[in-house]
C-alpha cells in the first residue's frame, strides 16, 4: 500500500483538482444564456467531476486515517520494545555483576588458599629433613651407645679398670643415653608437626578441587545462559 507521505501528496492533488472544477464552474456560471444546453452539459460534467473527486477525496482521507493509526500502533509497538530491551539489559548487568563478583571471590579464595598449601609443602619439606638429620644423630648416638655400654659390661668383667675411671665411663653414659633420649622426643615431635602438615595439606587439597569446580560450574553456567538469551 502507499505511504502516508503518498496518500498526503495525493490529497493535495486531488484538493487542487477540485479548486480548478470549481474555478471553471463560476467561470460557466458567468456565461450568458447564448447557449443554454452546452451550458448545462458543461455543468453536469463539472459537477460529476467534482462529485468523484469528492469520494476520491474520502477515500484518500479514509485511508489517511488508517495510516495514521497504523503508525500509531506501530510507534507503541517499538515503545514496547524498547522497554523491554531496557530492562532485559539491565537484568543481564546485574546478572553479569553477580557472577563477575562470585567469580572474583572464588578466584581469590582459590589464590589464598593455594599460598597457604604451598607454604604447608614448604614446611613439610623442611621438616622433612630436619628430621631425617635428626634420625641420621639419633642412629649414631644409639650405635654409640652400644660401643660404650658393651665396653663398660666388658671392664666391668675383666675388673682392670680403677673405680674411678669406670664411674666417669658410667656418668658419659648417662650423659649420652639422656641425648638419645632427647634426640628421640625431638624426632617424634617432628613426627607429630609433619602428621599434622600432612593432614592441612588433603584439607587444602580439598579445598582447591572444590573451589576450582565451583568456578569450572560458573564459567559452564554462565555461558549456557548466554547461549540460551
Amino acid at each position: 500500500g502507499k505511504t502516508k507521505k503518498e496518500l498526503q501528496a495525493s490529497l493535495e492533488e486531488r484538493t487542487s483538482q477540485i479548486e480548478s472544477l470549481e474555478t471553471e464552474l463560476r467561470n460557466v456560471q458567468e456565461l450568458g444564456n447564448s447557449d443554454v444546453k452546452a451550458k448545462q452539459e458543461l455543468v453536469t460534467s463539472l459537477e460529476a467531476k467534482a462529485v468523484k473527486s469528492d469520494e476520491q477525496i474520502k477515500e484518500l482521507e479514509a485511508s489517511i486515517e488508517e495510516k495514521s493509526s497504523e503508525s500509531a500502533s506501530l510507534r507503541k509497538s517499538v515503545e514496547e520494545l524498547e522497554s523491554q530491551t531496557g530492562s532485559l539489559k539491565k537484568s543481564c548487568n546485574e546478572d553479569s555483576n553477580q557472577w563477575s563478583a562470585k567469580l572474583k571471590e572464588c578466584k581469590d579464595e582459590l589464590s589464598q588458599v593455594s599460598d597457604k598449601l604451598e607454604f604447608s609443602v614448604s614446611r613439610h619439606s623442611a621438616l622433612a629433613k630436619e628430621k631425617g638429620q635428626l634420625n641420621e644423630k639419633l642412629r649414631s648416638a644409639e650405635s654409640e651407645n652400644k660401643e660404650l655400654k658393651e665396653s663398660l659390661e666388658n671392664l666391668e668383667k675383666s675388673n682392670t679398670v680403677s673405680s674411678a675411671e669406670y664411674a666417669g665411663l658410667t656418668k658419659t653414659l648417662e650423659k649420652r643415653v639422656h641425648n638419645e633420649k632427647k634426640l628421640r622426643g625431638e624426632v617424634a615431635q617432628k613426627k607429630q608437626m609433619i602428621a599434622i602438615l600432612q593432614s592441612n595439606e588433603k584439607h587444602l587439597e580439598q579445598h582447591i578441587t572444590s573451589l576450582e569446580e565451583q568456578i569450572n560450574k560458573l564459567v559452564s553456567d554462565y555461558e549456557t545462559k548466554l547461549q540460551g538469551s
